[in-house]
């Protein structure tokens, strides 16, 4: 998840988890980055954050927010 909403990354990732427990039935990492921080990590080639930039799916997105 991208987002740059205020907030302290694990309430955020509760939310989250609550959001998506009624659909996925098996277990998922869910990882939390502001815009910032998730792009300068993905232009490392070592990153997890690099192969999901280039290998991820795109689940969601908000209108009007796209990279």
């Amino acid at each position: 998840i991208i987002t740059n909403q205020d907030g302290r990354k694990i309430d955020l990732l509760r939310q989250a988890r609550k959001v998506i427990s009624p659909v996925v039935k098996r277990a998922v990492d869910i990882v939390i980055y502001n815009e910032n921080e998730f792009y300068t990590r993905a232009s490392l080639n070592t990153t997890f954050e690099f192969q999901i930039k280039n290998e991820g799916i795109k689940l969601y997105e908000k209108s009007g927010h796209s990279q």
